[in-house]
């Protein structure tokens, strides 16, 4: 089964590395193990695109794949490579979605929120 979520957070335009980076670093070790698996078959795809790039909003689509269905925890760092400071990068997020494999729509928690 796949699972994608669409997160749209108002960061900077300089912070799109940091949450791409945070956002890899807090999936399930087994699901960064990636060998040379093309994009179509990789565990975790991400694509990130620019729809209000003047308004500092960014896209993100996430797709997880072989996630079977049990529930999937997805967490965002609350911290970044060479910073020792605490900085809530979920507070910016304002759009969640989440679709099954059959395009179908997820109900999902968000419980630090």
């Amino acid at each position: 089964m796949r699972r994608s979520s669409r997160l749209l957070p108002a960061l900077a335009l300089s912070s799109v590395i940091c949450l791409c980076t945070v956002i890899a670093i807090a999936t399930p070790a087994s699901m960064r193990a990636q060998s040379a698996a093309s994009p179509a078959t990789a565990p975790i795809t991400y694509q990130v695109t620019f729809p209000e790039a003047a308004h500092h909003v960014m896209q993100v689509d996430v797709t997880f794949r072989g996630v079977g269905s049990q529930p999937l925890d997805v967490r965002m760092s609350r911290s970044s490579p060479g910073r020792y400071a605490v900085s809530e990068f979920a507070k910016n997020v304002f759009l969640v979605e989440a679709y099954n494999s059959s395009n179908q729509k997820l109900t999902y928690t968000r419980p630090d929120a």
